[in-house]
């Protein structure tokens, strides 16, 4: 593979935002060099691709994070010509494409929801779904967290598992930024949430709970005590694994409510 030369890529990038107005140009510009960077000794194999990750390059994580920056600002500057190009590089079905996708959906906003869901239908590459809910709703997260919370909540009530992987890494991310203020609409997005997830989308709403004790750990332990009253069976556990993310006080509050649950479940068992 050959060495990353910086000045090279800065302008080899540039190149390819001039192309920016010609979505099929721009794509065969774009994947001709992501070859170029291509480590091909660590392509995705057959079993990685029946476990669901897309074909890969390879690139450089410089690389990639680089391309992303650029394209990122680019679309802040032309978010239409941006969304024609991100359409073009989703339907390239590669797994890098789709990441730069993600960027240049952002500054969409508003319609960056449908098309995040739409994709999300198409993709078992949960790298690739993590970073079109964290990347690609960023722009309608922070600029209409109102509808953001919406769609999140929507998501999460779909029958299907892409959806509501979609919603809990989007409002995780909601979660982790310091600028998104809205917290109690996150919490009430949430409500009930526990019954219907499964398998990873469980998992994740693990690391949601566990983001939002470290966020704001008195208003997460509120709304977790409210919730156990409601649907004890499926939080529980979550609670119960997401226990060290909070402080010493909370911890001790919502280990007593469970432990409540736990006495009250033996006494029900006789």
């Amino acid at each position: 593979m050959p060495a990353v030369d910086s000045q090279r890529l800065s302008r080899e990038t540039q190149e390819l935002l001039g192309l920016l107005g010609e979505p099929e140009r721009f794509v065969r510009s774009l994947l001709d060099r992501l070859e170029f960077y291509s480590d091909h000794a660590r392509r995705v194999g057959p079993i990685e691709e029946l476990a669901g990750s897309e074909p890969a390059f390879r690139v450089r994580s410089p690389v990639l994070r680089s391309l992303r920056r650029a394209f990122a600002k680019a679309a802040q500057d032309r978010p239409k010509q941006a969304l024609a190009c991100a359409e073009q590089l989703w339907d390239s079905g590669w797994r890098e494409p789709r990441l730069l996708a993600a960027a240049l959906l952002s500054p969409a906003a508003r319609l960056a929801a449908a098309q995040a869901e739409r994709w999300a239908d198409t993709t078992d590459d949960r790298q690739v779904l993590k970073e079109l809910a964290e990347t690609g709703l960023a722009g309608l997260r922070q600029a209409h967290p109102a509808e953001f919370l919406k769609s999140a909540r929507s998501w999460l009530k779909a029958g299907r598992e892409r959806p509501r992987l979609l919603a809990i890494w989007a409002l995780l991310a909601a979660a982790q930024d310091p600028v998104f203020q809205d917290l109690p609409g996150l919490l009430r997005a949430l409500r009930g949430a526990a019954a219907a997830v499964r398998g990873e989308s469980r998992r994740a709403l693990r690391g949601l709970i566990e983001a939002l004790a470290r966020r704001s750990p008195a208003e997460a332990a509120s709304f977790l005590l409210h919730e156990l009253q409601r649907q004890e069976q499926a939080l529980a556990p979550l609670v119960s694994q997401a226990l060290p993310a909070f402080p010493e006080r909370q911890r001790a509050v919502l280990l007593e409510r469970l432990s409540a649950h736990r006495r009250a479940g033996i006494i029900r068992l006789h």
